[in-house]
């Protein structure tokens, strides 16, 4: 049997899953927010060109709008994100979506609320630190590259960070948090 090291417990709030969303957005969502760029642009310039040249009200408008959502999606595009995000958590798990993440000696299991996923130190591929949380960028064979929240408060008062981050970097074999 495994040995388990750490347990990290919290809810998932609207404002932790915001944090979650505005950071993994930056991250993972580049190829996307590429595309919003150019075209936003290409938009604008449309809108640009029917209003000086050709005078056409409706394609103004039209290209507008849709230069006006990929400038917001590019932005902002995480808190649309977050927002259907958090819908479909609250659909599958309920309105509240208890979270434990546990660090055994082989693996790290996470359940939410009673479904159970577990996957090995060795497909974390980087941390990202925000103000609340530590997020994990897992990639493994037949996992979708995601991030695992862990609460930075979830651990309880026995349990030190340093010695959480120590146990990570020698689990992966990384340096995914510089200590």
């Amino acid at each position: 049997m495994a040995k388990l090291f750490f347990e990290n417990k919290f809810i998932l709030t609207r404002d932790l899953h915001k944090e979650y969303c505005k950071a993994t957005y930056k991250v993972t969502r580049t190829r996307r927010k590429v595309i919003y760029g150019i075209l936003a642009v290409a938009f604008l310039a449309v809108a640009l060109v029917s209003a000086f040249l050709w005078h056409l009200i409706p394609i103004i408008i039209v290209a507008g709008i849709i230069s006006a959502f990929c400038f917001y999606s590019l932005f902002f595009g995480y808190l649309l994100y977050e927002w259907f995000d958090m819908g479909r958590l609250k659909e599958e798990f309920g309105p509240a979506v208890a979270m434990v993440v546990s660090f055994y000696s082989d693996r790290i299991g996470i359940r939410v609320n009673e479904k159970k996923v577990a996957f090995k130190y060795d497909s974390i591929t980087r941390c990202i630190e925000t103000e609340h949380l530590y997020i994990f960028f897992v990639y493994a064979e037949g996992i979708i590259e995601h991030g695992q929240a862990i609460y930075k408060n979830g651990f309880g008062e026995e349990i030190k960070i340093p010695d959480f981050q120590r146990v990570i970097n020698e689990k992966t074999g990384r340096e995914i948090f510089k200590i």
